[in-house]
């Protein structure tokens, strides 16, 4: 989480005072005192097989280990959802988390995402992991 920027080739505008007019966003969460990174969240469009525009996923969230149970993954997803409602034109949001992950499968679904595929990912010949995936319409 050191320099988000860089590893995933994010660009920044010259002008970043202000919320982006964009679709799609990324957030950070940081600690006031030390500016410390103890979380984050994207959302995009880019990466869907179906290239649907009307679907937006959020991606790669992350809490830092000794930051969770705060509410801040909470609070990044509601930025998420809340950036999606005002900027653009995503009548769903979908996300993928492994079925190993029970903390996130109960954050997602606090926050109204339903289960609606699973897959068996392969990560090498003898090992796969189930991937579950949830998703929820952007309007309550």
């Amino acid at each position: 989480m050191a320099d988000i920027t860089a590893h995933y080739k994010l660009s920044t505008p010259s002008d970043s005072i202000g919320e982006a007019q964009r679709p799609t966003g990324f957030w950070v969460a940081a600690t006031e005192s030390t500016s410390e990174v103890i979380g984050y969240l994207g959302l995009d469009s880019d990466y869907l097989p179906r290239g649907e525009p009307s679907i937006g996923q959020l991606r790669r969230m992350v809490v830092s280990a000794r930051h969770r149970r705060r509410r801040i993954g909470s609070l990044l997803i509601t930025a998420a959802l809340d950036h999606a409602k005002r900027h653009s034109d995503f009548e769903m949001l979908e996300l993928e988390t492994t079925l190993f992950q029970p903390a996130a499968q109960a954050l997602y679904k606090k926050h109204g995402f339903e289960v609606f595929r699973s897959r068996v990912m392969r990560l090498g010949p003898f090992y796969s992991v189930k991937v579950l995936g949830f998703r929820r319409p952007v309007k309550d």
